[in-house]
């Protein structure tokens, strides 16, 4: 009975803000005189606060003594009722904001312009994101075509796959959670989950395509855990033909690969005869996959481009923003590099060279502490989301050309990696970091829109929210070095 009345009180608090918002947006979509920080933060601490609410909904549950017989029979109906509610506020979040202008616009044409010319001549004009994509895209516009109605519907169509995705990791992480935890408790974690305002502005509100992105880095790491690297590899190809932030995993992805063939996969038990040959061929055929999804998927639309057109595409997408940050709240915009050229000089360097040296050192440092992790505690399944956290958390805190949303990835594995560790410094990084992405991100939406009247950027809120990130970088470093090297969990709760 409490747990209900606990999921009750939840979703009335949801509603309400909810029924707040349309006000909110009303007023946003007046001719504005200023920069909104007040409304920024204000609308950002209540998504904290929500969230916040969630976690102690959460601690509360878990603290109870685990009962296995307990945990034997799903609890659908609850199950259902939070997904049902997550979907009933991104669908109002869509219809509430239409979504960021230029990629929502850019969206709906690549989508009927895929059904309309055919991907053999889709690159004929301009679009600077691959093609994996660009085939959900045609199927939405499809869609669209069937049921009619005006551009809002056409702008939710776009954003429903992505939204189908925040719904997918809600249920991944419950279904991993309930193994080690109170059914209450992996049911808090599936309400923080999906009523994670970041997560689901990023996805409804804003309209981008991050979500398909993290699924595709999540699923491989889960399916190696299963023993299944031949299919983790497929979807990884899926990841790197939908959007290119995902070779920045590849790294990561090849160490964990390496270990696999050397030691076997730690984390199930050894049912079945398993040698080094069978596991080097496993991993050949892994890479051979993604290759072959690539390949299959891009092919079509090639048309009359070169042999090394996706090459091309993908450096061209990259580089495409030649900024030492774009919108990102990170280092760079700390000392003030926002939308600053990367061949510009500091510190006997350029923009560029200092990313690039950040990204390496990022890349190097996480793949040495997953691989120190699994050498020292091979029991351990947190380690690849973890440290993989933690690269795209470097990445984006001291690379170049970086984006307000490319640290949105980090968030998931975190959840992932909270469910698998159980420290509560996990769940608290998720948290932080759910609470800076999210002012970053409506401050980024925000200014695309202002712009245009000639309003810029808060200052302060650059510097604040900046100088959190890098803080909150470095407390992730401490985080994932106890982690890794010592391997002794704070333990949140229970399991």
């Amino acid at each position: 009975m409490k747990l209900k009345k606990s999921i009750l009180i939840l979703f009335a608090a949801v509603l309400l803000a909810l029924a707040a918002v349309p006000g909110f947006a009303k007023n946003a979509a007046q001719a504005p005189t200023e920069f909104p920080t007040r409304g920024i933060l204000l609308w950002s601490a209540l998504g904290v606060l929500l969230t916040v609410l969630i976690f102690v909904w959460h601690r509360v549950c878990a603290k109870k003594p685990f009962n296995v017989q307990k945990q034997q029979s799903p609890d659908w109906y609850w199950v259902a009722l939070i997904l049902l509610c997550g979907l009933a506020a991104r669908v109002a979040l869509s219809l509430i904001f239409y979504g960021h202008k230029t990629d929502i616009n850019c969206f709906v044409v690549w989508g009927r312009r895929v059904i309309e010319y055919g991907p053999a001549h889709f690159y004929d004009d301009w679009c600077d994101y691959p093609p994996g994509y660009m085939l959900v895209l045609g199927a939405m516009s499809w869609v669209y075509k069937l049921v009619g109605g005006g551009a809002e519907v056409n702008a939710l169509l776009v954003k429903v796959p992505c939204i189908i995705a925040d719904l997918a990791f809600g249920y991944l992480v419950y279904r991993y959670a309930k193994r080690t935890m109170r059914r209450s408790a992996a049911l808090a974690l599936l309400a923080l989950t999906v009523f994670t305002p970041v997560i689901a502005f990023v996805s409804s509100a804003w309209g981008q395509i991050d979500q398909a992105l993290t699924l595709a880095l999540v699923i491989p790491i889960l399916l190696l855990y299963k023993k299944h690297p031949v299919w983790a590899g497929l979807f990884y190809g899926l990841g790197i033909i939908m959007k290119p932030q995902a070779l920045m995993c590849g790294p990561l992805f090849a160490a964990a690969y390496v270990l696999y063939v050397i030691f076997d996969c730690p984390y199930v038990q050894k049912n079945k005869k398993s040698t080094v040959g069978r596991r080097l061929l496993e991993t050949l055929a892994a890479v051979a996959c993604a290759f072959a999804v690539i390949f299959i998927i891009a092919a079509p639309f090639r048309g009359e481009q070169g042999p090394f057109w996706l090459i091309e595409k993908y450096y061209g997408t990259a580089t495409s923003y030649e900024y030492a940050t774009v919108n990102a709240y990170n280092f760079w915009a700390l000392i003030g590099a926002n939308w600053k050229k990367v061949d510009t000089a500091f510190m006997g360097l350029t923009y560029g060279k200092w990313g690039t040296i950040g990204m390496a050192f990022s890349i190097m440092v996480s793949i040495g502490l997953y691989v120190a992790s699994v050498l020292r505690h091979k029991s351990c399944r947190g380690a690849l989301p973890l440290t993989m956290a933690y690269m795209l958390a470097g990445i984006f805190t001291f690379g170049h050309y970086m984006h307000e949303r490319y640290v949105f990835p980090a968030l998931m594995l975190l959840m992932f990696a909270y469910v698998f560790y159980n420290d509560r410094r996990v769940l608290a990084t998720y948290l932080a970091y759910a609470a800076t992405m999210l002012v970053n991100c409506i401050a980024a939406f925000y200014y695309s829109k202002l712009f245009e009247f000639g309003l810029y950027w808060d200052e302060g809120l650059i510097f604040w929210c900046s100088l959190a990130n890098v803080v909150l970088f470095a407390w992730f470093t401490y985080v994932v070095f106890d982690l890794a090297l010592r391997n002794k969990p704070i333990k949140a709760f229970n399991g």
